[in-house]
Parts: structure tokens; sequence; C-alpha cells
């Protein structure tokens, strides 16, 4: 029994972000977010007690474009007096998702996450949301439903993601393989019936990054060279023979096209193919009508852009687009051109915190890999602020901060 406490008394804060994550996906976002606002005070007077300060070390810097760009956003959002404030609080829930994260992590640094900490809860998280998938199938198919694959991905609710990163679980997990690669695979099913793009191109990110690790690191580069080779041969050879990935193929052509803003808008055609195209059209076209001082600083939170198509939801045609799926272009409309920088300033500085204090190889090929996604999401889907990227920027902040602290400690002891 000891033993047992001891254990839950040296990983708490393991089980404290499965916690989290499991509420985030199955009670609602809201109190996902008042749990990390209750742990970041926790911790922040906790600290205070221990050491008699908050700490503001350099890894503050990382945080510091993401604030500013909260607090431009909520500044130029209550000038306006016709946004109403549910507007402007849904903005700020919603912008303030990843910064909520990195808060928690930056509250939890002293006691170190250990990697296979990390590995392990989105091992447990995926798999909890692919038996919850699962089981959904089940029920739709019990009531003679057919699903479809955009079905499969609200069920899942945003946990697709999850399931993608926790198919290379077993790789970073040294022990209980019979465990992890079972699980990894599982994960890996689940992926393949929830298709996402997005979530496509995370796995193939850390495909890619993790590949080049070990063709150019490990011991038997020739060998794993030579795998990665019959692996891509079977690939073609099932792109040649298997309808699934020709779809699959298919989908990701169909995107370019569906990003594509520079179409003749006036038919409604084009409008319902490119939504995110017009998406983009239309916060382009509000900055050529906007004056000098709204494309520096943006509408704010609670603006929006009124569409003369609008999207069906819930049953009623709304008109009024107040999210983009183009994180870039959402910045430009609610930041300005402020926004923008500070927007992909963050994203430059995660690359450079990861070259700066990430010394193992392996683990810095891994965080690129995430990183890379984020850069390469934002403009396919809702952006750095979206509900589903969080996950990743938990786990890659956790070794900016992580590795930080071990250079810092090493400093200390030379």
């Amino acid at each position: 029994m000891n033993k047992i406490i001891n254990y839950i008394k040296n990983n708490y804060n393991f089980y404290i972000l499965i916690g989290l994550t499991l509420a985030f996906h199955f009670v609602s976002k809201e109190a996902f977010f008042i749990g990390v606002v209750i742990l970041s005070i926790f911790y922040l007077f906790l600290d205070m007690i221990i050491n008699k300060h908050i700490p503001l070390k350099k890894k503050y810097i990382l945080i510091i474009p993401l604030i500013l760009y909260l607090i431009l956003g909520l500044i130029i959002g209550f000038m306006h007096n016709d946004y109403t404030k549910h507007n402007i609080i849904r903005d700020i829930f919603y912008h303030t998702n990843t910064l909520a994260v990195i808060i928690l992590v930056l509250t939890m640094f002293s006691d170190k996450i250990k990697k296979e900490q990390v590995f392990w809860s989105i091992l447990i998280v995926g798999t909890f949301m692919g038996v919850h998938t699962l089981l959904k199938v089940k029920e739709y198919k019990d009531q003679g439903l057919d699903i479809h694959y955009w079905d499969l991905r609200n069920i899942s609710n945003a946990g697709y993601l999850v399931n993608f990163i926790a198919v290379t679980s077993f790789i970073f997990i040294k022990k209980y393989k019979y465990i992890t690669i079972p699980l990894s695979l599982f994960n890996l099913y689940v992926s393949i019936i929830a298709f996402s793009r997005s979530g496509i191109i995370l796995l193939a990110c850390l495909f890619m990054f993790i590949t080049a690790y070990y063709i150019l690191f490990s011991k038997h580069k020739l060998y794993f060279a030579i795998g990665i080779f019959i692996l891509c041969g079977i690939l073609i050879a099932l792109y040649l023979n298997t309808s699934y990935i020709k779809d699959t193929i298919g989908r990701f052509m169909n995107t370019f096209d569906e990003l594509n803003f520079n179409k003749d808008f006036t038919d409604s055609l084009n409008v319902n193919y490119s939504w995110r195209g017009y998406e983009v059209y239309m916060i382009l076209e509000q900055f050529k009508a906007d004056d000098l001082l709204t494309r520096l600083f943006g509408h704010g939170f609670g603006s929006f852009i009124v569409s003369e198509y609008g999207l069906w939801y819930e049953g009623e045609l709304v008109t009024e687009i107040p999210l983009f799926h183009n994180g870039y272009f959402g910045a430009l409309f609610k930041g300005g051109i402020i926004g923008v920088i500070l927007y992909i300033t963050f994203i430059i500085m995660l690359y450079i915190f990861s070259f700066k204090y990430i010394k193992n190889k392996k683990d810095l090929f891994l965080n690129l890999a995430l990183i890379t996604y984020i850069v390469l999401a934002t403009y396919v889907v809702m952006g750095l602020f979206h509900s589903e990227v969080w996950f990743p920027l938990v786990f890659l902040l956790i070794y900016l901060i992580k590795y930080h602290m071990d250079c810092r400690d090493k400093e200390v002891l030379e």
C-alpha cells in the first residue's frame, strides 16, 4: 500500500494531465479551463511560499507573443460597443485555449514530467477516446444507421488527433511493449476509421521526423533506410490496389482546391465547394475596406464577418461567421497585421526554444514534428487556437520547459 501511495504522490501531475484531458473531451471546455486556472493559481502560490517569489525566467519569454495577442484582441474587442459580451467571452475562451494549457505546463515545471508519463497519458486518453468512438459506431449500427466519417469525427470529439499521436507511443515508452504495441495499433485502427486530414498531417510529420532521426543518428542507419524503402514500396502498392488510400489521396488533392481563395465567389457553387477559401476571401475583402488603424490592430475579439450565403448550423442558417478555419487569416482579422506578427512570432519561438534547450536529438526531432504540424494545420483547420491543437502543445511545451530546467541545473552544478 505504501508503494502505491508513494507512486501516486510522486506522479500526481501525470494523473492531473489525464484527468484534465478527459474532462476537456467528455465534460466541457469551460470545465477544463476552470481546472487549469485553479491549478495554475495553486502552483503559483505554492512556488511563492516555497521560493518566496513567482519565477519569471527565460522560458516565460515563449508565451509573451500569445499574451500580447490576447490583450490586443480584448482591448480592441471591448472598444467596439456593438460587439456583445457573449461573443467577446466566446473568443476569450477560444483564444485562451492554447494559452491556458501553456500556463498549466509552466506551473508544473518543477516536477519535470517524464517523457514516458506524457506518452502514457497520450496512449491512455487515445484509447479511452477510441473505445468511446467504437461504442458509438456500434450504437449507430444497432439502430440500422449508416455512419459517415464526419459523424465519427464528431463522436470522437477532438480525440482523433490524440489517437494519431498515440500510434507512436510504443517508440517512446521503454517498457511494457506487450501492452504499448497493441494499444498503439488500436489507436492506429481508430485513426483509420475516424478519418481526418489534419490527423494524417500530424502522423505524417511524426513519421517523417522520427524516420529522419533514425536514418541520421541510429546505429543501424543502412538497415533502417532499407526498411523505410520497403515500407514505401508497400504503401505505393497499396495505393495502386486499395480504394481507401486512393480516396485519402483524393481528399488531400481536393483540400488544395478548397483552400483556393482566388475564385469567383459570386457563384454559390464555388462558395459551397471552397468554404475555407471563401472565408479567406471575405477576410481579405474586409481588410481592403478597413482603415489603416484597423488594418494594424484588427477588429478584436467578438468580431465577425457577415456572409451573403452563410452556413447551416443546428437547423438554422447562420450568416455571421465569427471563427475561421485558417488561423493565419483569422489572426489578421481579429488582431490585424500586429496580431499576425505576434501569431507567427510564437511559432518561430517554438522552433528557437526547441533547438536551444532540447539536447537529446530524438526528442528534438519529435518536437520539430509537432511544431511543423501546427504550422501546417494552422492553414488548414482552425489554427493554433483550435481546441484540437492543445494536446500537442502540452506535449512539446513540457519538453521545452523540462530541458530548459535540466540545462539550468547543469549550469548551476558546473
